[in-house]
């Protein structure tokens, strides 16, 4: 046991920083690896991403072997990690559970708190990131010929909305990892979900009908990539509308009155359970009972 605890100490303190930078590149290659693919002057650029999410795959593997060697009980955790890699950035301390590791702050408690600092960190940047797509879409509405014609241009709108994905997928994953009631925050976020998952989809059909190309089947794969890509331009638009209204004053009032009415039902249950246990162990009730 005491050896199991020495190990979890180990790998809080070591494998923090290198495990986020790990993902944080795994993710950047993810990135290109599901925007560039409609790039084709540049085929190098997404053989190096591809290359570059099997080269950093194998660190999660080693984790999960390290932690059960360790006969540890979190090694069902790191098995997610392996199937889901992204998700490792929102890894809990193995002697807790409680704390989340974030740069620059380190280990911090996973509580109500958290939660409003993260969030008002991540307000202002992806304001500005979701503002990004705006551009993009007037490009490709004036200039759509010559975005087809110059690859450099090409390049340049794709990678931007590479960086877009990533930052909503960094925030999603942060976010989910520390709010309590994940169902409800997913329900809240769907658009941001249908962003993330979007280029997937796109990737993986156009990859389908890539390998039938031979088959005559050149048009349709540039086509399917052409509406992917307007598509999910649509939807980041609809995300960009979506962050400002939840950043407005009218929108963070309505929520924090959300909040409030459920804390207080909250507190009613927790008094009336109080009061129950009370009454069957013989003790005053009146003595937690809401001052009118």
């Amino acid at each position: 046991m005491r050896n199991t605890e020495r190990l979890h100490r180990i790998a809080d303190r070591f494998f923090p920083l290198p495990m986020f930078l790990a993902t944080l590149f795994l993710l950047l290659m993810l990135a290109g690896s599901l925007h560039l693919y409609d790039v084709s002057a540049y085929p190098t650029l997404l053989s190096v991403c591809l290359i570059g999410v099997v080269v950093v795959y194998p660190l999660y593997v080693l984790e999960l072997l390290f932690h059960m060697a360790a006969r540890s009980q979190c090694w069902k955790q790191h098995l997610l990690y392996c199937v889901l890699p992204p998700l490792r950035l929102g890894a809990r301390d193995h002697s807790s559970g409680e704390k989340i590791w974030l740069p620059l702050a380190g280990w911090q408690e996973v509580n109500d708190e958290l939660v409003a600092r993260v969030t008002k960190s991540f307000g202002a940047p992806m304001i500005a990131i979701a503002l990004l797509v705006l551009p993009l879409i007037a490009a490709e509405f004036y200039w759509s010929e010559s975005l087809t014609s110059n690859p450099g241009l090409s390049l340049s709108m794709h990678g931007t909305t590479g960086l877009i994905w990533l930052a909503f997928a960094l925030e999603f994953i942060v976010m989910i990892s520390i709010v309590q009631k994940k169902v409800r925050y997913c329900r809240e976020h769907w658009i941001d979900i249908v962003v993330i998952l979007l280029p997937l989809v796109a990737f993986l059909r156009v990859a389908r009908l890539a390998r039938l190309a031979r088959l005559q089947q050149t048009a349709r794969i540039y086509r399917v990539r052409g509406l992917a890509m307007r598509a999910y331009r649509a939807v980041l638009l609809m995300n960009t509308v979506d962050h400002l209204m939840q950043r407005s004053p009218e929108r963070r009032l309505a929520q924090l009155k959300e909040r409030l009415e459920e804390k207080q039902n909250e507190v009613a249950l927790l008094r009336k359970e109080i009061l129950q246990l009370q009454v069957k162990v013989g003790g005053d009730a009146e003595s937690v009972r809401p001052a009118a």
